[in-house]
C-alpha cells in the first residue's frame, strides 16, 4: 500500500484555534454526517451534484461527497491516534 501525500489544508479549511470542547464537536459533527446521509435515503446520490467549497472548478455527486467526507474523517481518527499514541503527548 502506497504511503498517502500528505498536502497542507486550503487556508479556509485551516483551524484558527484549537478549543476545549474539540472531541465533543468532532463527535457533533460525525452525528450530523450521519444523519444527512440517513436523510439521502432513497435520493439518487449520482445525479445530485454541486459545487466544490474549494475550487468553482470542481463538481462532485452527493455521493462522491459522503464518501470523501467519511474518508477524510477517518483520516482525521488516525491523524488523533497517531497524536495521542506519539511519547510527547501529555498523560
Amino acid at each position: 500500500m502506497q504511503k498517502p501525500t500528505k498536502l497542507k489544508a486550503p487556508k479556509k479549511f485551516q483551524p484558527i484555534k484549537l478549543r476545549d470542547a474539540i472531541i465533543e464537536q468532532f463527535i457533533q459533527q460525525q452525528e450530523k454526517l450521519a444523519s444527512l446521509i440517513s436523510e439521502a435515503d432513497g435520493l439518487d446520490l449520482r445525479r445530485i451534484k454541486f459545487g466544490s467549497p474549494v475550487s468553482s472548478l470542481l463538481r462532485f455527486s452527493l455521493g462522491d461527497c459522503f464518501a470523501i467526507l467519511v474518508m477524510h474523517q477517518e483520516r482525521h481518527l488516525k491523524q488523533m491516534n497517531r497524536t495521542k499514541d506519539h511519547t510527547m503527548f501529555p498523560d
